[in-house]
């Protein structure tokens, strides 16, 4: 017979080691389940509908990294002329939070 102490026991042992388990099955099988589900259920029209949405948003998406890109250089650029004034006035190197 169980006692008290034993059940208290495997009462967090389940507690520690179950949900580590069941994120681990819920990311690794829900995914291709449901890439499954939707090649399967989702109607032809809405398919056809979601098409010029999905080019769109890859139009968006380039636009987007186009201008991460060159804001990523200006900053680039806008440090290295930091530092140059700051070595010619003789300053301590700033660096904001």
């Amino acid at each position: 017979m169980l006692n008290k102490n034993d059940l208290q026991s495997m009462r967090q042992l389940i507690k520690e080691e179950v949900p580590p388990i069941v994120t681990k099955l819920i990311k690794e099988e829900v995914p291709p389940i449901v890439r499954k589900l939707i090649k399967e259920e989702v109607p032809p029209f809405i398919k056809k509908e979601l098409k010029p949405i999905k080019s769109k948003l890859n139009r968006v998406d380039k636009k987007l990294d186009t201008v991460i890109k060159f804001f990523d250089r200006e900053v680039i650029n806008l440090g290295k002329r930091v530092d140059r004034v700051e070595q010619h006035l003789n300053l301590e190197p700033y660096f904001p939070l």
